[in-house]
């Protein structure tokens, strides 16, 4: 198969785009931290029902003109839950002012999520991303264990999981990097989910990719320079055509979804044009590099 341009022989550029990418996203948070939701700040929920049917883009819109920054309206079998920052005597009575110029209605409850419950669920999702890739690691190495001679499945699975985190780290810049510009842009229980979602969907593609390389190793005597290249581009119309339909909904859904979804699915794009990249330039080069310094 006659291969236009060597993946592996411009492999430094890649590296060079990962490493400012990589750079800036580390600099963001450092310096910009994270605009926390209330998942993980803090703050109060305000369940309510309306007496007449009201929509949740009139509830929106009050809410906006009372001059909140940052919250979130989920409607639920007629109720609807209300999440903002910690409010207090004062900011309550302008929410619940707000809510009644759409219409009449009744206050279920209202409640405080403390700094502490914050912090648990901060740690919960920290362990969960640890534990997430050490699963994938030994997972691959399993998957992997027909690998010829001379060659590691553990290194598939290191590669995969330095993906991922490159992936996770640059999407947590951007949010960082946004949400100290914009209050709506806020890191809680959905980015999470976002950033757990796509790192799934980064080392399937990494998987994809790393299978085809391991079936070339088993069948030909090629370098594995010439092998991971020609894998590569074996590979790469599926890589790309399945990345182009899944940002082409992730994009739907963030341009035409409500306002609670939108910094998943803002996630879930920048997450998955980093996996699609992280899968071809960077996962497999590291396999190549790792064997070429053993050497």
């Amino acid at each position: 198969m006659k291969k236009p341009f060597s993946f592996i022989k411009n492999r430094i550029y890649f590296y060079i785009f990962s490493a400012i990418l990589f750079i800036a996203a580390i600099l963001s948070i450092i310096f910009y931290g994270f605009n926390l939701g209330i998942d993980f700040a803090g703050g109060s929920v305000l369940s309510v029902r309306y007496e007449k049917n009201v929509s949740k883009n009139s509830i929106e819109q009050s809410i906006n003109n009372a001059g909140f920054s940052y919250y979130t309206v989920q409607p639920s079998q007629g109720d609807y839950f209300v999440r903002t920052k910690a409010l207090d005597s004062e900011q309550r009575k302008d929410l619940e002012d707000a809510l009644k110029k759409v219409g009449q209605y009744q206050e279920l409850s209202f409640e405080t999520v403390g700094p502490s419950v914050s912090a648990d669920l901060r740690q919960k999702a920290l362990w969960g991303v640890l534990l997430v890739s050490l699963g994938i690691i030994l997972y691959i190495a399993y998957a992997f264990r027909s690998i010829p001679k001379g060659y590691s499945s553990f290194v598939f699975g290191l590669a995969a999981v330095i993906a991922l985190l490159h992936d996770a780290v640059i999407t947590a810049g951007v949010f960082s990097f946004l949400g100290h510009f914009y209050a709506n842009i806020v890191v809680d229980a959905y980015f999470i989910t976002a950033l757990l979602t796509t790192g799934g969907y980064s080392v399937h593609d990494t998987i994809v990719v790393a299978d085809r390389l391991r079936e070339n190793l088993l069948k030909s005597e090629g370098s594995l320079a010439n092998l991971a290249d020609l894998s590569l581009w074996q590979v790469l119309t599926r890589s790309v055509s399945t990345s182009v339909t899944t940002l082409f909904v992730s994009l739907s859904l963030y341009l035409l979804g409500g306002e609670s979804i939108r910094n998943f699915a803002l996630a879930l794009v920048v997450g998955v044009a980093m996996g699609t990249f992280s899968s071809i330039f960077v996962a497999v080069p590291i396999i190549v590099d790792w064997y070429k310094h053993k050497k």
